[in-house]
């Protein structure tokens, strides 16, 4: 019972962990969504005052 438990608790640990990246990812996706947005939309801006 003890083995099982081990290996149920390395299983999980294992699972948390890739959560916890794949959550840093799509932060990190999101953020340089936003940051090329705000980019895009400044170049746009200029582009548009220029005759």
């Amino acid at each position: 019972a003890s083995v099982e438990s081990q290996r149920v608790d390395r299983l999980q640990r294992g699972m948390s962990r890739m959560q916890r990246e794949m959550r840093q990812m799509r932060r990190f996706r999101f953020y340089d969504r936003v940051r090329v947005g705000r980019l895009e939309a400044c170049a746009g801006k200029h582009m548009g005052y220029r005759p």
